[in-house]
């Protein structure tokens, strides 16, 4: 879902008008679409779905959303919007921005946290704006938001182990309280045996295998630069992270690094602080290092279009 809206707001002029509508700051005005970002990630912060700059009548204006079909909403995601969009105007990003929720209106109806977002933007609208038009990628579309909105209908049926979800609710409390710049992408409500973070490269992203005892970064279809991934391995044995390397993982390559396993099914204030460090300092430096290659590819492309 993320990228149909990303794709029709960055092509589609009558859909971006159709968000802006939403808000004050359309009224009739001119505008144009400056640059669309997916998945834009603030170290402290935490990740944007969705980030389009548009310029309004000389005013660059920021449209910070938040894409959701069924997933649980984080009690403080809103609030961690409003601080990127603060972050943004004081480097001089943009001078306005607005936060945004798209998502089923049963979703926003059943979900309190999903009321807080200053401006809210149905997938129900989205699929009315695309049956009216006659073109195959708006049919397309619109099969997709029906789905989404039936899916939204039917929250998925989750076998939670009690005392697994008790772990790992204080292992994300120990993560928020020591390492809060780690993008935590599993629901609060799952066992998490297998916590989910994200990174700014892409697609890229890690799973912490807490009982197997293995942090491990992925670098989905892949596999055809397993020569790339295993130099990566051998940099990182030689720059402090001795126990990484490089595996296939099934159509993908991932980066594995050994960690102490850890025994979710027991008490969490069991666990030794220094095996859970040792755990998400390996979470962290491995997010570390796809930022930092996001980076770079960042200023590559930047150099190469200064170029053109």
């Amino acid at each position: 879902m993320d990228m149909l809206f990303l794709e029709s707001i960055a092509t589609d002029h009558g859909f971006c008008e159709l968000v802006l509508q939403q808000t004050e700051l359309y009224k009739g005005k001119e505008f144009k679409v400056l640059n669309v970002e997916l998945s834009r990630t603030e170290l402290d912060l935490g990740e944007s779905d969705i980030t389009v700059i548009l310029e309004i009548e000389g005013k660059r204006v920021a449209l910070l959303i938040e894409d959701k079909v069924n997933a649980i909403a984080m009690p403080d995601q809103y609030e961690r919007y409003r601080l990127r969009g603060e972050k943004g105007q004081k480097k001089k990003e943009w001078q306005e921005f607005a936060i945004f929720i798209f998502c089923s209106e049963k979703y926003r109806c059943d979900n309190e946290v999903a009321k807080k977002y200053d401006y809210f933007l149905s997938y129900e609208k989205c699929k009315d704006y695309f049956e009216q038009k006659d073109d195959i990628l708006s049919s397309v579309r619109s099969q997709q938001l029906e789905q989404a909105i039936n899916k939204s209908k039917k929250p998925p049926e989750v076998n939670v182990n009690q005392d697994a979800n008790d772990f790992f609710n204080k292992y994300c409390q120990y993560q928020q309280e020591y390492y809060p710049s780690l993008d935590m992408r599993t629901s609060i409500t799952s066992s998490g045996w297998w916590p989910h973070y994200g990174t700014r490269l892409g697609d890229t992203y890690l799973y912490h295998q807490t009982q197997e005892g293995e942090v491990i970064l992925i670098f989905p279809n892949a596999t055809m630069h397993m020569d790339i991934v295993q130099e990566i391995a051998a940099w990182l044995r030689n720059h402090g992270m001795p126990n990484v390397s490089a595996r296939k993982a099934g159509k993908s390559l991932a980066l594995r690094v050994k960690v102490p396993p850890l025994k979710v099914k027991e008490p969490f204030e069991q666990t030794s602080k220094a095996d859970l460090k040792e755990c998400l300092d390996a979470v962290q430096a491995l997010t570390e290092f796809a930022n930092i290659v996001n980076a770079t590819y960042s200023i590559s492309a930047i150099k190469k279009n200064k170029k053109k």
